[in-house]
């Protein structure tokens, strides 16, 4: 018995060093192909830096209408002397994205040669009058720019917002009268006169406080922000049964219901 067990004691160890002797040659073996490896990406990143295969060379610019594509492709920076496998589309996509009239960007590559841009662009609806000067603003009051001397206005001018501090193209505005003023115009626009009158300025120092302003008319426009489609339907009708001779001087109020004051 003693015999027995002796040998078996003896077996194990030399399995035991056995094993050993196979985890050296796998580390060995493991070393030796990493470093290949290593080597051959290498290798190929010296290649594929330096060919010409992976130049860029067609920028695809989709959505533009209000931009120029070449614009947008000088303000993604990428040029044919980029690389295709190093260019980063979440870096391109944020240089665009600061562009104001730029609402969204995604930005694709398409190997050996081609980055694909899609944009989606804000469009300016109105020129916001704040400290003497004009801004075009967009429907989701974003301002988009800011506006030359003597620069004709984007839509109405919207004047007397309150409480407007520092305004710069990139910020977004949430001034309640602004945003009634906006719907206001939308709702005038749809009528029969929008087409018979010129809207020079929409004053909105509140949001029941918001005055139209018109070439051709001697008097003002009231409205509210309670129910603007029906205040507008209300003038229209007035306007289609009167129209230049509605008796008013000095204002037409809308904001009565069905009741239209005028003096």
């Amino acid at each position: 018995m003693p015999r027995a067990a002796a040998l078996r004691i003896k077996d194990q160890r030399i399995a035991r060093r056995e094993t050993g002797r196979g985890g050296v040659r796998t580390a060995f073996v493991t070393v030796f192909m990493l470093g290949s490896l290593s080597s051959a990406a290498f290798a190929f990143y010296q290649y594929a830096d330096q060919s010409d295969y992976f130049r860029v060379k067609t920028i695809q610019i989709d959505g533009a209408e209000l931009l120029k594509p070449d614009d947008i492709a000088a303000l993604s920076g990428v040029s044919n002397e980029d690389n295709i496998l190093f260019v980063r589309p979440s870096v391109i996509k944020s240089k665009i994205e600061a562009n104001p009239y730029i609402a969204q960007c995604t930005v694709t590559r398409t190997f050996p040669d081609l980055v694909r841009i899609a944009i989606d662009e804000r469009y300016p609806v109105a020129t916001l009058l704040a400290h003497n000067h004009a801004y075009e603003i967009d429907a989701d009051l974003n301002v988009l720019r800011r506006m030359s001397n003597g620069e004709p206005n984007t839509g109405p001018l919207i004047s007397q917002i309150a409480d407007v501090g520092a305004v710069e193209p990139g910020m977004q505005l949430a001034q309640a009268p602004l945003r009634v003023a906006l719907q206001i115009w939308d709702a005038f626009s749809e009528t029969s006169m929008s087409r018979e009158v010129t809207v020079s300025e929409i004053a909105a120092a509140g949001i029941n406080e918001i005055r139209m302003y018109c070439d051709e008319l001697p008097y003002e426009i009231r409205w509210g922000r309670d129910d603007v489609a029906r205040q507008a339907r209300n003038l229209d009708l007035l306007w289609k049964q009167r129209g230049k001779d509605l008796p008013c001087t000095e204002y037409l109020d809308l904001r009565f219901g069905q009741d239209v004051a005028c003096k």
